[in-house]
């Protein structure tokens, strides 16, 4: 009985061991202080400061000594706090694949093709806007830590080439996502299948698809940095999609008529 409950309920248990650690996380970055010597860091910071506005040349150079004076001053507080923050959001969002999973009558159902229109649309359209949160909070939280330095050109830049560049982009990942569910007549098959029909296109739809779920899990490796509560959500349902677009296409046709 014991095994039963454990297999019925891993995805909810592990969902709320990820939640501990992350408030555990949390609450040792509010706890840390920002720099190991703040004294030390102000009165560099202030000497960096008078000589940034002088010339563009010396805001350059001050530039490249505020940066060496954060690494030589920062503490781990703000490790400590992106790692919490991803755990939480992967906690929460193992909640709801284990909810999904129950309802679904299993987690292997999971990890078979699917062909639902609006679960792929929906999906697609909440993991690539988890991906330009992610790149927006990046930057946000970079000036909220004081590290960026205030002579620094304005951060409308960086902002609105990230609303630019994921403008551009959305729309083809959405695509890549969708246009597999045109193809009928094709079985359910597992995410993982090696199975294929053969031709040169089966063969190239599964290297590029394949490549790019790989892509989005070596992205998710990156969820212990500012803005990876965003990103490693985000990029673990982009490698779901892509598989699950190899999936549909490399699929041989139903035998069923």
């Amino acid at each position: 009985m014991t095994g039963g409950f454990l297999r019925r309920n891993l995805g909810f248990l592990v969902a709320a061991i990820l939640i501990i650690v992350a408030a555990g996380l949390v609450a040792l970055a509010a706890r840390t202080p920002w720099y190991t010597d703040a004294k030390a860091y102000s009165d560099g910071l202030s000497r960096i400061s008078e000589h940034a506005v002088v010339s563009a040349d010396n805001a350059h150079a001050a530039t490249r000594a505020f940066f060496k004076l954060q690494d030589t001053y920062a503490t781990r507080k703000w490790v400590y706090a992106d790692l919490g923050y991803s755990l939480a959001s992967m906690g929460a969002t193992l909640l709801v694949l284990a909810g999904l999973a129950r309802v679904l009558g299993g987690w292997p159902k999971l990890f078979r093709s699917q062909r639902s229109p609006w679960l792929i649309a929906t999906l697609a359209t909440f993991s690539l806007a988890g991906v330009t949160v992610a790149q927006l909070a990046s930057v946000l939280h970079a000036v909220y830590r004081m590290q960026l330095p205030i002579w620094a050109d304005s951060i409308g830049i960086p902002l609105f080439s990230i609303l630019g560049f994921m403008t551009v982009t959305s729309p083809v990942v959405l695509l890549l996502c969708l246009w597999p569910l045109a193809l009928r007549g094709r079985d359910t098959v597992s995410l993982t299948t090696l199975r294929s029909a053969g031709d040169i296109g089966n063969i190239a739809s599964s290297v590029v698809y394949g490549g790019l779920a790989l892509a989005c899990l070596l992205m998710a490796a990156f969820s212990y940095e500012a803005g990876g509560w965003a990103l490693l959500p985000a990029s673990l349902i982009l490698a779901w999609l892509f598989l699950n677009a190899r999936a549909l296409i490399i699929a041989p046709k139903s035998a069923r008529p």
